[in-house]
């Protein structure tokens, strides 16, 4: 006889998003008395693991459904500041090696760069054994270091040295699959965010 679980999984999802909508930086507290407890069977793990794979992959679909409507909307109506974040869109591109044959190595060599003389061998021996794309390349580290390596600049002068990373070693190439553009967001309080977003108040649009 089936297991009917679809109500306790749908009442844990949506505990779950409440938790996280109130407390964004921390873990969902798991108690004992909670569903799914610790003693409950394995058919009903086994039956309640596939109800929340089905929820997972219908709520991707509508996620994309709904990113292509509010892109339609911006599209024709304009750029809008909603809650903490700006909506706009973005070009669909890929992120690639500036020079596929020696991006990897500039990178590792610009990660090791005082490590000692030594990591030249080390990059040679890394490469042999692994590779890797842009994708895999912690990108904010890289901003991080090249602003501590500007030293006491500006911050006109911190940042062109963060973004001068990115021209250095990748290259954005437009996407092969998919629309020419996506639905882009920022949060408005990060210091790259556009001046006229964070002028901008919950529902206004980019004049």
């Amino acid at each position: 006889m089936r297991i009917s679980i679809t109500g306790p999984v749908v009442t844990t999802i949506n505990s779950i998003a409440s938790h996280r909508r109130q407390h964004p930086d921390t873990e969902y507290p798991w108690d004992e008395e909670d569903w799914p407890a610790t003693d409950i069977g394995i058919e009903e793990l086994w039956e309640a693991l596939g109800h929340a794979t089905e929820i997972r992959q219908a709520a991707a679909v509508l996620e994309a459904r709904l990113r292509d409507l509010m892109l339609t909307d911006i599209q024709e109506h304009g750029s809008i500041v909603l809650g903490p974040t700006v909506y706009f869109p973005k070009r669909n591109t890929t992120l690639e090696w500036a020079d596929p044959d020696t991006s990897p190595r500039a990178v590792l060599s610009y990660a090791l760069k005082g490590a000692g003389s030594s990591h030249r061998a080390v990059i040679d021996r890394v490469l042999e054994a692994v590779r890797f794309g842009p994708r895999e390349v912690r990108r904010s580290w890289l901003h991080a270091q090249a602003a501590l390596r500007a030293g006491a600049g500006d911050k006109e002068e911190i940042d062109e040295a963060k973004w001068g990373i990115d021209d250095t070693f990748f290259d954005r190439q437009e996407s092969d699959t998919g629309p020419r553009y996506v639905l882009g967001s920022m949060a408005t309080g990060l210091d790259r965010a556009p001046k006229w977003a964070k002028a901008l108040g919950h529902g206004e649009r980019r004049p």
